[in-house]
This record gives structure tokens, sequence and C-alpha cells, in this order.
């Protein structure tokens, strides 16, 4: 899959059975005092859009792209999504009518919707948890609240972080 970004040429070269190794890539590392890398470790849900009862995405955290594969109505857009509106309080996909907009909850789930993310950051070994959480199952899409937690520390609204 590599070579097809790499062209035409290396392409066919994989193709037709002839590799070679590939470099491996450089890492960017970023300036003193600047921000640090954050990488999400997983994601948890229930009650959101394809996910009914409690579930957990594990991912391998880490620079570099990670790729999420399944079956079509395994999940994989609904704990996506569920990642975007708890890091930035939107989904695009209800710009497209209320179709999408009345349709964000999962309706076999019982229990109010929670999603679930667990950062972490280089140079730190405290985890951050990000939890976004309505009050029922049948609350709006924004009638939600977010809040951060590191180990020792009492929640605080995500706006608040710096």
């Amino acid at each position: 899959m590599l070579a097809a970004f790499d062209g035409t040429e290396p392409l066919n070269r994989v193709l037709g059975g002839s590799t070679q190794p590939r470099d491996e890539p450089v890492r960017a590392r970023p300036a003193a005092g600047s921000v640090p890398g954050v990488f999400l470790k997983s994601i948890s849900a229930r009650g959101f859009r394809g996910v009914g009862p409690a579930a957990t995405l594990p991912l391998h955290p880490g620079p570099g792209l990670t790729l999420v594969t399944g079956r079509n109505g395994s999940g994989k857009s609904s704990f996506a999504e569920a990642a975007e509106i708890a890091l930035t309080g939107k989904n695009e996909r209800v710009l497209r009518g209320a179709v999408w907009r009345d349709g964000w909850r999962n309706l076999h789930g019982v229990e109010a919707p929670r999603i679930e993310l667990e950062l972490t950051a280089e140079g730190s070994a405290r985890p951050l948890t990000v939890v976004r959480s309505w009050s029922g199952p049948d609350d709006d899409l924004h009638a939600a609240t977010t809040t951060v937690r590191t180990p020792g520390q009492l929640p605080r609204p995500l706006a608040d972080m710096p």
C-alpha cells in the first residue's frame, strides 16, 4: 500500500514482486518549549450512533497514521465521530440535515450516551481523559458536558484547557 503513495513505477515494482526496503520516515521533533504531541490511546462510547452498550476501541498511541479497519456497520465511523464531538463539540455529519441530527443516538441503548477518550502526551507519564456525557438518553446532541481529568485532579471543563 505504501508503494502506491510513491507513484506508478514503485507500485508496479511491488505488484511485479520486486520490492526494496523503505527508509524509515524522518520524524519531525517539536522545538523546545513547544506543545508536545498528544496521542489517542482509546475511544470508549455508549449509546452513540452505531454503538449501543459500552464498547472500547483500543489504539496504539504514537506519531504516524493509524488505520481502523472492519466490515460495514462495525462502528468505525461511530468511534471516529465520537472522538470528533468529544474534542470539538461539533459533528460534521449533522450539517447534512435533520435525519442525521435526530439520529445520533443509538436507540438500543437505555442509558445516557457517554464518550471517553484516553490520551497520552509526549514527556508525560500521566494520562489525560476527555469525557463527553449527556444527562439522559433523549438529550439533544449539543446538550452535553465535556470535561478533562488527569489522575489526582478534579475534572475541569474542556473549554478551560490552555
